[in-house]
Formats: structure tokens, C-alpha cells, sequence
């Protein structure tokens, strides 16, 4: 019995490790100005290198205001998913 909860749990241990790098990650810093009724997100997003491809597609609500900060990195607004 104890050896089959061990062996579970080494396979749980090696899964949650092995699948650490595989999601994408988002760090918001978030601004919000009451007096002004102003809202500035900014969020980093990491893309595991697995999976990056050369077009990602994002659909975010067209009123933002939307900018690159990665050198290399652009953003073309596609018109007919607005």
C-alpha cells in the first residue's frame, strides 16, 4: 500500500515538474486612477519556447490600446475580427 502512495505520488511529483514549463504565463501590473476613470494594464506575457510560432492570435476587446514592448515584436489589428 505505502509503496504504490509513494509511487503515485513520484509520478505526481515528475508530472507537475515536466508541465511547470509548458504554460503560458501572464504578470499584470494594473493602474487604476479613480479620479480620471483611467485603467493601465500592463501584462507580460511568457510564451514557452515549445510554443511559439512565428503568427499568434490574440482577441482582445478593440477598444485598447494595444503595444508592443519586446524589440522585434509587432502587432498587426486584424479588421475583420473587430
Amino acid at each position: 500500500m505505502y509503496r504504490a502512495l509513494a509511487s503515485l505520488l513520484f509520478v505526481l511529483t515528475v508530472s507537475a515538474f515536466s508541465m511547470a514549463g509548458t504554460r503560458i504565463h501572464h504578470a499584470l501590473h494594473v493602474n487604476a486612477d479613480p479620479a480620471t476613470h483611467m485603467l493601465t494594464v500592463i501584462d507580460t506575457v511568457t510564451i514557452p519556447a515549445a510554443q511559439v510560432r512565428k503568427n499568434l492570435t490574440f482577441i482582445l476587446n478593440d477598444q485598447l490600446n494595444v503595444r508592443p514592448t519586446t524589440p522585434g515584436i509587432t502587432i498587426t489589428i486584424d479588421a475583420k475580427h473587430v
